[in-house]
């Protein structure tokens, strides 16, 4: 958590003129990112289960992190929200028929992430608390970028910087996807109860999520705010000739307006 703090605070830092004192450049990139990752706990919170905050407070007593720069850096995928790649294959478009998902973090190459894999699996202790699942992750991360549960369901996420009109507005007002995402594994059994999540929950801002059910198909979401269209390889989303659609298979690239990565 320290290192990826610094390293996140170096994205700031870098930008700024060669000129200024080294300590000035760290205080200001320190209070600006500091600033933005508080304000959007607090807007947030009223729209997140709390047991997440309870449980990170509990890891952070318990290995000696500082619990406020681990819930600072649980916000910054609200802020930059990541470009990633994913895809759904099922039926016809693989071997067997059966339901195959990717989703890549080549969003950031260049940072700590790589060096810090975890993948956390949870046993809840009462059906209160949802099923089995597994949290691909890193050390410390307590929200879901990707991951399955026991039932078969798996997600993915990509950020979007270039949307186009159909995704209506954004919102800092809302669930943060990264726990959104994780009561999907959490709670969820099926595609549709993904699904009904998904249309139902407090949304902020623009993404293509992806959810596959090994006991039947992917699907992708475009979420924002107003808008949650749900995407199956019968409606590929955008329309373009770029992204042409392929049978039993859903996929995107880097972002939403991206031709060459696609």
């Amino acid at each position: 958590m320290p290192e990826l703090w610094a390293y996140l605070e170096s994205q700031i830092t870098d930008g700024l003129p060669k000129k200024l004192p080294r300590f000035l450049k760290q205080g200001a990139a320190n209070f600006v990112l500091g600033t933005a990752l508080d304000l959007n706990y607090m807007i947030t919170l009223p729209y997140t289960n709390k047991k997440y905050y309870e449980e990170m407070r509990g890891v952070a007593d318990g290995s000696g992190a500082s619990f406020k720069i681990m819930r600072r850096i649980h916000m910054i995928g609200e802020l930059t929200k990541g470009s990633c790649s994913m895809f759904g294959a099922w039926g016809e478009a693989t071997s067997n028929g059966q339901t195959v998902q990717l989703r890549a973090l080549d969003w950031d190459i260049d940072g700590p992430f790589k060096k810090y894999p975890l993948a956390v699996v949870y046993h809840p202790s009462s059906a209160k608390y949802g099923h089995a699942w597994l949290n691909i992750g890193f050390i410390g991360w307590l929200g879901v970028l990707s991951g399955v549960n026991e039932h078969q369901l798996a997600v993915s996420e990509i950020g979007v910087s270039f949307p186009d009109q159909t995704f209506g507005k954004e919102s800092r007002f809302g669930n943060p996807f990264t726990f959104v995402l994780r009561d999907v594994l959490q709670f969820d059994k099926t595609l549709n109860e993904s699904i009904h999540r998904m249309q139902t929950t407090k949304r902020t801002c623009n993404l293509i999520l992806g959810v596959g059910d090994g006991k039947s198909e992917f699907r992708s979401f475009q979420y924002s705010h107003s808008v949650c269209n749900v995407i199956g390889d019968t409606n590929p989303l955008p329309k373009q000739p770029w992204h042409p659609g392929l049978k039993n298979t859903v996929y995107y690239g880097m972002d939403w307006n991206c031709p060459p990565f696609h």
